[in-house]
Parts: C-alpha cells; structure tokens; sequence
C-alpha cells in the first residue's frame, strides 16, 4: 500500500470550504458535489479509505438534498452510490455494498436508456457488485453481474466510444478470476488473455505495470488452484516479486503490502519445491513490508487480514524447519490479528481465522501441549461450525477434519470418552458428504474410518477397529485414482496390525502383503519401510517363513541406502539372521549377523557418545555370537567375549544377564564347560533378581547342558526341568520344545526312560509343528527320541539321517560328525 498520500491542499482546503458554507446555511449547488467528487475520487487512489468515505457520505448526503429539492443530479447521485459501495468493499462490508451498488445500478440502467454516455459509469458499478457477490461467495450471481459489465465494455469499445481500452482488460480480469473461483477448465486462457494485453498497454503506459502486478498475482492464485507444476509456480512468483520489488525500488516507503503479498506467495513456491530456508528468509521479509507500516495504516482491515496470514504461514515455516517456540510467537501475533478481524467482520475472517487457530494447536502438539492444543482445536471447531450454517461443502469437510485432529489430541491427553465423541462427529459428517459426492468426499470418508479404526484398536476394542478399518478399505478400494492408493496402502498396514493383534497371523499376512505390493508400486521408500517391517513379523507369526525372509531382504536393500537409519538397518539384519537360523541355513546366518555388527560398529563410530548406540553394537554381537555357536565355536567366544565387556560398561542388568547367557552358551559350544557354568551362575543370580520368567528358564535350559557335560547328571535334570516347568507358563513354544529337548536326554541321563520318552515325543512334536524337516534342530530332536529308546526307535534314526543329509547340502561340513553319529544309531539298531 502507498505510504499516506494527503490530497492537495487546493482539493481539500475547496471542499472544507463548501461544506463550511452549506453548514452555515447555503443552499448546496451540483457543483458543490463535484467538489466533493474530486477530493473523494484523490483520496480512494492513494487508499487514504477512511478520509474518502467520511467526504463520500457528505457528498451523498450534499445529493440527497439536491434531489429533495428537485435537482437533477441523478447521474451525480448513482455515480457517488458507485463510489460509496467501493469504498465499503474496501472495509469489508460486502453486505452493505450491496445495498449502495444495488441503487447505484438501478438508476444507471434507467439513465442508460436515455443517454448512452451512462454505459461506463454502469459497468463501473457491476464490477463493484461482482466484488461484493464474490466476497460472499455468491459466485453465481456475481459471473451474471461481471458478465453484464464485460458485455457493455465491449460495446463500448466496437463503438469506439470507450475512453480507455485498459478498462476493458481489466473487466475481462475480473472475469477470469471469477472463473477461476468457479473451476472453469478456460480461466487460465482468460488470465493469458488478460496478462498479454496489459503487458502490450504497460509498454506504452509503465503506469499500468502495478495492474499487470496485481494480474500476475490473481494469475497465480489460479495457476495453483488448476493444480500446475510447483516448478511452473515458482517461476510465475518469481517473475511477480521481480516487478513488485521494481516498482517498490521506483517510489520508496510505497506499495509495502503488494510486495509483502508477492513475498508471501513466492516462499509458498519455494516451501512447495522444497527449498525451506529460502521460503522462511522470503516470508520473514513478508512481515517485515507490515511491519513498516504505520499502525493505523496496519490495523486497515484489509491489510490487517493480509498481515494476519503472513504472520499464520510464517510460522508454520519456521515450524518446518524445527523452529517451533520461534513459530508459536508467530502464529499467537497471528491469533492476535485475527481476533481483532472477527471483531470488526467476523463472517468474512471466520475460515481464515479457523484455520490460523488449527494451526496453532498443530504447533502446540508438536511441542506435547496436547491440553492447549485440544483448547485451540475445540476454538477453531466454534468457528467452522458457525460457518457450516451456509451450507458450504468446504466448510463442512474442514469442520470434519478438525474434528479428527481434536479427537487426535484429545487422545494424547488421555482424554478418551471426548476423543471417541470428536472422532464419531468427523465421521457423521463425512459419511453424509460422501453419499453420491465426488470422489474426495469419498476418500474423506475413508480417512475417518481409519482415524476411528486407530483410535478403538489402540485403546482395546480391536474387534470394532477391525470392523471400522475394513470398511475405509472398502471404501478406498472403490476409488478408481491412484491418488488414494497411499491411504489405501495405510488403510491395509493398519488393519494388518489389528488383526495381528488378535492372533489372526494369516489374514494379517496377507493384508500386510497387499500393504507392501502398493508402497513398491508409489516408491516411497520410507513408508515401504515401514511395512515391510510389519510384514516380516507377520509372517513370521503366520509360519511363512520364507515370505518373512524374502520381505526382511527387501528392506535390508532399501535401508541401506539411507545412513539416517543405521539403527534400523542392525535390527532389520539381526531379524534376518534370526530367519536363517530359523531355517535352517546357519551359515547364511552367520554372513547377515557380521553385515549387522559391521553397522552397528559404524553407527558406534558416526555417532556421538550415547549409550544407545553401545547397545545397538552390544545387540549386534550378540547376535553374531548366537550365529556363530554351531558354526564356529571359538569365534562365537571371542565375539560374546566382546559383548559381555560392552555389557559389563554399560552396567544395565538386564544387557549383562543376556551378554553372560551368551557367553556361556558360547563356552559350552565350545567345550569350556567349567567356564560356561561360571558365566551361567552370574546369569542365573540376576535372572532371579530381575524376574523375567522367559530368559530364566532358557537360562536354566543352558546350564542343564552345561552341566550334563560335566557329568553332574542330578542338577542337570533339575535345571531341565525347572525351565519346561517355568516355560509351560509363557507362550515361548521355540523355547519350550528346546528346554524339553534338553530334559529328555537328562532323565535318559539319570535311568527315567520312560518319562524321557514323553518329554522327547512333546519336544518333537513342537519341532515337526515349526521347523523344515532340513533343519539340524529337527534332526538332533529326531536322533534324541532314537536315543532313549523310544519304541519307534529305528523309523525316528532313519528320519534323523534323512534329516541330517538335508542340513549337510544346506551348510557341506557343518553336520558330518551329527549325521555319522545318526547314521551309527540307526546301524545299531537294524
């Protein structure tokens, strides 16, 4: 805006002295109102507002009483009406521009029939109307008026009687961004139109270069309401902020809020293409043009709604770069502003004044304030409900998405019963919109299944969040655009994991599945991630052991090329270790466990000193040694050697009981029986002390064969059967088949045939239940119910060998001395 411009003295100082006559009891003459008109017409061009209406409701007042007296002044009269609902528009008072643009036209259409000079003056007043009937939001109305005035201009012009082609341009102007606010497929060739011939008229007058400004401006807001490029829009803004800061350099302290506005638009394009720093650098010079503004100058309210915006879009990107206490200053001057606009005309400030508060209490979620975000969340609410009075579908879709941000946070203050009731709202709404709406009404809907889905599951009715999350898929499967697949993608991760939750493995398998087929295709790589993570666990969990393998891969690929999650990468690598261990392939195992150390040990030395990557390092060779026990005995000492001192700095007991199991089960492997037992007594004392019921019992599974190879046979058993009697009260059936394996060759040990029968019989059965018949677990179950002299004997050697061979050609070498000793078994016994 220009800085304050007084009118002339002469213009002023001759229309204080009409007036002054008049009051002191002179009959006004029509060339008193044209005084009037002059002044009014000055002050209007340099936005001196308040001035110009207090001279405009005198000359209004000046024509009234001409007319009484019967003076005909009618043009005079509709010309002021013009003038006085422009100004009003300019205050945003839409509603009582109407009524002055209304009388204005009315009587211009009547002059028009008797003298055709009245045809510009009319069009001047239809384009005032349209202003107010677009502000409305009563768009239809307002293309038939802006239509009307196009129309005449037009005329105008093929007459040759129009005193300035310009003003037809930016009739058509008007027009185009009336078409834009309508979805017309052509507003852009309008807009082109427009900017072509006032780029030809601006070479002729640079004065017309701050309309070709503000075209280039209105261009843009359509160009991004069409959905062109990011790339496209930063050029466009860039090309405006250009002129803007040309013109503004031309007449210092001038048009401050035009190139604050060209400021704001340019860091939107900037923040759309990614380059944030810049985008916060362009919008902190935004607020700065209001900031120079005076104060009364600011508080105009349509500068005070600009200032107001930049200050609400500033912080959310200093919030992008993760400067939110700087951004909650911000955006609380922004709530400031708004306020006071709501004071003024709160109809029109409402949607703007709604979303600025949403966006606080985004910001005061980011910084865990979930009770005040909830507060400001519940404000905006107010304010959208008062807005949805008109009907407006935009009104209603934002009061549904506020509601579901609110139910969000609610939930995160633990204020469950008014979340539930906030998100139930979002989805009344959204179900009502969505019936035989457009596609994103649908996808709507969608969205708020899935939102209450969450919020059931994740507080304990999974049934009903598995009722409500299969039915956002239901509803997304039927949108026929591959801009809804990443919601279904989400819509199918999150239902995998309610039923995963109730022990439905398959069915949440094969929905992870389909999860995992959709982010490959939309190449996210981060939410593919995140499936798959899930997606290995399921399938796992469902038995399918080599479509959790395959999925553990994949995501060992894809994180590998991402340095920000090498702690991801060590556990998806450990996972996959575990996976080959599980079946069967130990040596692959053991390759996937040294790929986890070799992160881990990199992360260790990226970064900083912090106790979490010691652990991270501490879980990796843990691994590795659990890896290498069969495989290579001696290196599975030294690598649980290396765990345990980490384990022993680290001092958590739970790390170090872990670290102490390894290690003597890794002694124990290889051969260094009365050292692994030592080991397995400081284990076992913490085990005791930290009650974990699980690790205990595999604690005791360890010694049991610790000590049977010392040949204290007694405290074996004991041991054995201490860890199936705690392992019968967990859901561990891996350890539990291991730990009665182990408890059948004890009581072989000490002559209690026929219960070691039983305990190896349920110990095999567990093993057959899990594992693949190549699996060298499965065969040394196999040899041991050979062994202890079941009466199936001879068949369960056979097996054995069988079992044996198919574990040689997985890993050659690795179980020659296990198949020679299954193979002399079943010698002996034919």
């Amino acid at each position: 805006m220009p800085a304050h411009n007084p009118a002339p003295a002469t213009e002023l100082q001759a229309a204080q002295a009409v007036n002054a006559e008049i009051a002191a009891g002179r009959e006004p003459t029509p060339e008193d109102t044209e005084v009037f008109a002059r002044l009014v017409g000055r002050l209007m061009r340099t936005d001196d507002y308040d001035d110009a209406f207090t001279w405009c409701t005198r000359e209004l007042a000046t024509l009234r009483q001409l007319l009484d007296n019967g003076r005909d002044v009618h043009s005079r009269y509709a010309k002021a009406l013009g003038r006085h609902a422009a100004l009003l528009n300019g205050f945003e008072r839409h509603e009582e521009s109407l009524q002055s643009s209304e009388q204005a036209v009315l009587l211009q259409q009547v002059l028009w029939r008797t003298d055709r000079d009245e045809a510009l003056p009319l069009a001047d007043s239809l384009l005032t109307r349209q202003t107010s009937l677009r502000e409305l939001r009563r768009y239809d109305e307002a293309l038939r008026v802006c239509h009307q005035a196009v129309t005449i201009h037009r005329g105008l012009d093929h007459r040759t009687r129009h005193p300035d082609p310009v003003r037809l341009t930016l009739a058509h102007r008007e027009l185009a961004r009336l078409l834009s606010l309508t979805g017309a497929d052509y507003a852009l060739k309008a807009f082109a139109y427009v900017v072509g011939r006032l780029e030809d008229h601006a070479r002729h007058d640079p004065a017309l270069r701050t309309e070709l400004a503000e075209t280039l401006n209105l261009q843009l807001v359509a160009m991004d309401s069409a959905g062109e490029s990011p790339t496209t829009l930063l050029t466009r803004s860039e090309r405006l902020l250009r002129l803007e800061e040309e013109l503004a350099d031309e007449a210092p302290g001038t048009r401050l809020t035009q190139l604050a506005q060209a400021l704001h638009n340019h860091a939107t394009q900037l923040s759309a293409v990614g380059r944030d720093r810049d985008a916060v650098e362009h919008s902190a010079r935004a607020v700065a043009m209001y900031i120079r503004l005076t104060a009364s100058e600011r508080e105009l309210p349509q500068h005070l709604a600009g200032y107001a915006d930049t200050l609400d879009l500033h912080a959310g990107r200093l919030a992008a770069l993760g400067r939110v206490e700087q951004a909650l200053d911000f955006s609380t001057e922004a709530l400031d502003a708004y306020d006071t606009l709501l004071d003024d005309d709160r109809g029109l400030t409402l949607a703007a004044a709604a979303a600025a508060r949403e966006n606080h209490a985004c910001l005061l979620e980011s910084l865990e304030r979930f009770d005040e975000a909830a507060e400001h969340s519940t404000r905006a609410i107010v304010m959208l409900e008062e807005l949805t009075a008109d009907g407006y579908p935009r009104d209603r879709a934002n009061l549904a998405t506020a509601l579901s941000n609110l139910a969000n946070r609610l939930m995160f203050a633990e204020r469950v019963p008014e979340a539930f009731t906030a998100a139930e709202r979002a989805l009344r709404i959204r179900e009502d919109m969505a019936v035989g709406a457009a596609p994103e009404r649908r996808a709507d809907l969608g969205v708020s299944l899935l939102n209450l889905a969450k919020l059931l599951a994740d507080h304990g009715d999974r049934g009903l969040g598995i009722s409500y999350s299969s039915r956002s898929i239901a509803v997304l499967e039927e949108l026929d655009d591959a801009a809804y697949l990443p919601l279904l993608a989400q819509a199918r991760h999150n239902h995998a994991q309610y039923l995963a939750e109730i022990g439905r493995h398959e069915e949440a398998a094969a929905c992870i599945g389909a999860a995992v087929s959709l982010r490959e295709i939309l190449g996210d790589a981060d939410d593919l991630a995140d499936s798959l993570h899930d997606a290995i666990r399921f399938h796992r969990d469902a038995g399918l052991r080599d479509q959790a393998t395959a999925h553990a891969e994949r995501r060992e690929e894809l994180l590998a090329d991402d340095p920000e999650r090498l702690p991801e990468l060590v556990e998806d690598r450990l996972t996959l270790a575990e996976l080959h261990t599980d079946a069967g392939h130990r040596r692959a195992a053991v390759a996937v466990a040294r790929r986890a150390v070799e992160a881990a040990s990199r992360h260790a030395v990226d970064a900083s000193a912090d106790p979490a990557d010691e652990e991270l390092l501490e879980c990796a060779l843990s691994g590795l040694a659990r890896a290498l026990r069969t495989v290579a005995p001696d290196e599975a000492c030294e690598v649980a050697a290396s765990c345990l001192w980490i384990a022993e700095e680290r001092g958590d007991p739970y790390g170090l009981a872990h670290a102490l199991d390894n290690y003597a089960d890794a002694l124990h492997h290889a051969g260094r029986h009365d050292e692994g037992l030592a080991h397995s007594t400081r284990a076992l004392s913490l085990w005791q002390d930290l009650g974990d019921v699980a690790d205990l019992a595999s604690c005791h599974t360890v010694r049991a064969a610790t000590l049977a190879a010392l040949r204290r046979y007694s405290e074996a058993l004991d041991a054995a059967t201490r860890a199936v009697d705690l392992l019968r009260t967990t859901d561990s059936p891996g350890d539990l088949a291991q730990a009665l394996h182990e408890q059948a060759r004890r009581l072989h040990d000490t002559g209690r045939r026929a219960e070691a029968i039983l305990a190896a019989q349920e110990a095999l059965r567990h093993f057959e239940t899990a594992l693949p018949p190549h699996h060298p677990d499965l065969a040394a179950a196999l040899l041991t119910a050979a062994h202890v002299d079941h009466p199936d004997a001879k068949s369960l050697a056979a097996r054995a060998v069988t079992a044996y061979e198919a574990a040689e050609d997985v890993d050659p070498g690795l179980h020659t001395r296990a198949l020679d000793e299954a193979r002399r078994t079943l010698g002996r016994l034919r």
